[in-house]
């Protein structure tokens, strides 16, 4: 059974009509400033053959702040070779890791 877990964080404020909604922070619940019309980051969690979690999919919605924790926790996990990888790839952009 294929089951997907998209935030409930997203409230539609008119239904049936063009889509008007505002966003919730997954992490804090706090509202997302709704002038951007969208979330400021959203991380999407794809589960694919062979995991355990196989076809589940979770979407979450953040914050900037609160994806920058995020980003120093993936940066302690990721190897040295992918964040070598990762500099070369946004040369002289800012890198995200």
């Amino acid at each position: 059974m294929r089951c997907t877990l998209n935030s409930l964080m997203k409230k539609v404020l008119k239904p049936f009509l063009e889509e008007d909604a505002v966003y919730y922070s997954d992490f804090s619940g706090k509202l997302i400033d709704p002038l951007y019309r969208a979330s400021p980051c959203e991380v999407t969690l794809e589960f694919n053959y062979g995991s355990k979690y196989d076809g589940e999919k979770i979407t979450l919605h953040l914050t900037d702040d609160e994806s920058e924790d995020l980003l120093v926790y993936l940066n302690s996990k990721l190897i040295q070779e992918t964040k070598n990888e990762l500099n070369k790839f946004y040369g002289e952009k800012k890198a995200v890791m």
